[in-house]
């Protein structure tokens, strides 16, 4: 190999934060095992686990600020998780406000475990318990040492040690049915709180993951035109001000976590429910992406789509044109470690907080030379034929294969 190419060494180990007997450092916590640390933003949560004076409950949390490498106690309230070790975390988009919660599962005392659940609302440090459905909780029994992970509002337990050993179990819960008027939301029929016509019960209907008025106006246009369809859009999982993607793994990412808790969401509403008809299941979400060319850097607006059809589960996606952000929006994303949307941030810099829900920043970035509204069809227009193409090269070779006839191919 040759000596250029040789990997650097190494640096060696380091300690990042002064032990608990230096000066100054009376907020570093004791020495603790089996307890549970998650990450957010800048900071890092430690919860529970176990010392030598006994098991931690969640009456206070330990948190590292990883800017200043320092250490702080928080107390907190609400109907506080007992004290436990071997518990999961994970954050979850908080049902209360645009921000994260820290949820936590199970775990145990010594002389027993624990199948419950909490959720710590960063807020207001207020616990509360979360109550399970029973189709979901079925078969969960009390364990230590699983692990716990959310994909947007979907919280996945895999895991762990019961007291008949180790299980390969896997459940999930949908956090975000908490407190959501989902329900009432699907049993609209289309055009009630969307932008879509309702032509009728024979029409093809498709339920996108949105409820803003902008999105759900691009689809309808897109479905209409291509398959006669009228979108119903619904508010799921993710919303506005939630957090900003970056990159094209995570944008496309958030854009399918979206239609797996709109898929989650149609099995759960009454079977008299219009969505149930659906035939297409639809999501989008906003991302930024950074680009350096030339000794420079430029950000960028862009948008993933997901489309899949219900019938045969086949999905296609695209995505659209990137359009270039201004250097003081950049600013403005940075500041926030992108836990806000561009539409909010173009909101304080324009000094508009009434909350209008129609503000169109791509006619903002391009002189009026651009919509959002473009922008999103022309990716809708791609996904939808890639997905038609690919069901007709699927018809075609079965036909080819003697397991289909003419008049299935021509329709």
């Amino acid at each position: 190999r040759l000596p250029a190419l040789a990997s650097p060494p190494l640096p060696p180990f380091r300690v990042l934060c002064p032990p608990a007997d230096a000066p100054g450092a009376s907020s570093v916590p004791p020495p603790v095992r089996d307890h549970v640390a998650v990450a957010t933003g800048p900071r890092v949560l430690v919860m529970g686990g176990s010392t030598q004076q006994g098991y931690v409950d969640g009456s206070s949390l330990s948190v590292l600020d990883t800017d200043s490498m320092v250490w702080e106690t928080v107390r907190c309230g609400g109907g506080v998780p007992s004290a436990r070790a071997g518990h999961a975390a994970a954050m979850a988009p908080s049902t209360s406000d645009a921000g994260w919660d820290l949820v936590v599962f199970g775990g145990g005392d010594g002389t027993r475990g624990f199948a419950d659940l909490y959720r710590l609302d960063l807020t207001t440090l207020e616990w509360a318990k979360v109550v399970i459905p029973g189709d979901e909780s079925s078969g969960l029994t009390p364990r230590e040492g699983a692990t716990c992970v959310s994909a947007g509002a979907v919280l996945v337990v895999y895991g762990g040690y019961t007291s008949t050993g180790c299980s390969p179990d896997t459940f999930t819960a949908c956090l975000s049915m908490v407190g959501n008027p989902l329900t009432d939301q699907l049993l609209a029929r289309p055009g009630e709180g969307s932008a879509a016509p309702d032509t009728g019960e024979e029409s093809l209907l498709v339920v996108l993951a949105s409820a803003d008025a902008q999105e759900v106006s691009a689809a309808q246009e897109v479905f209409g035109r291509a398959l006669a369809a009228s979108v119903l859009g619904v508010d799921i999982a993710t919303r506005d001000g939630e957090w900003q993607p970056v990159g094209h793994d995570e944008t496309f990412g958030a854009a399918l976590q979206r239609l797996e808790l709109l898929d989650l969401a149609l099995a759960r509403v009454p079977e008299a429910s219009p969505a149930r008809r659906a035939a297409y299941l639809g999501a989008v979400h906003s991302g930024l992406l950074p680009v350096s060319a030339g000794g420079e850097e430029r950000w960028f607006l862009f948008y993933w789509v997901v489309v899949q059809e219900v019938a045969s589960g086949r999905r296609a996606s695209a995505m659209s044109a990137g359009i270039q952000l201004s250097h003081s929006l950049v600013d403005k994303a940075r500041e926030s470690r992108f836990t806000e949307s561009v539409v909010s941030l173009a909101r304080k810099l324009t000094g508009d907080d009434s909350g209008d829900e129609v503000i169109d920043v791509q006619e903002r970035l391009t002189h009026r030379l651009m919509t959002l509204h473009a922008q999103l069809t022309e990716a809708w227009y791609s996904a939808i034929g890639a997905l038609l193409a690919e069901g007709y090269e699927v018809n075609l070779a079965a036909a080819e294969a003697g397991r289909d006839s003419s008049a299935d191919i021509k329709q």
